[in-house]
């Protein structure tokens, strides 16, 4: 599977269940796709209401996003993130951007432009966390049966 493929998955959720360099300068991505839960009543500031927490979906495998090669990895709390209509991409919960702060920072911070190949800022817009990556290597996608409880 191609990270462009994931472009196209219409899923409204993701959740981040890992993060690591699992070689030197190699990252590893895994999230879990997730679904509206049993409907609850919720208090928050006083006010009580009815939501749905957002919980695993048991039928989705975990997927896995293999960097062989990353140039910056940034993690966000999405609590703190703000949306800027001056960036550009493609994508829902996975996003490929074509303009975008971090990529402006990543030129400052980096001398990546030295690099023979396009550098490019893919996206994973989880639940509780943004994560960017600045890579000049297509990464590797694959899925894998989540791990029972």
């Amino acid at each position: 599977m191609a990270f462009n493929d994931l472009l196209k998955n219409k899923t409204r959720w993701i959740d981040l269940r890992g993060i690591s360099e699992y070689e030197h300068n190699s990252l590893r991505i895994i999230v879990s796709v997730q679904k509206a839960g049993q409907e609850e009543l919720t208090k928050l500031c006083g006010t009580e209401f009815m939501s749905s927490p957002v919980i695993d979906d048991e039928n989705e495998p975990l997927i896995v996003i293999d960097f062989p090669n990353y140039i910056n990895c940034s993690i966000q709390d999405e609590i703190f993130c703000s949306a800027d209509n001056a960036e550009a991409f493609e994508g829902n919960s996975f996003r490929i951007y074509t303009k975008s702060k971090f990529m402006e920072y990543v030129g400052v911070k980096t001398d990546w432009r030295n690099d023979e190949k396009p550098v490019r800022h893919y996206c994973l817009c989880c639940c509780r966390s943004i994560i960017n990556v600045a890579s000049s290597y297509e990464p590797i996608v694959y899925t894998t049966e989540p791990k029972q409880s």
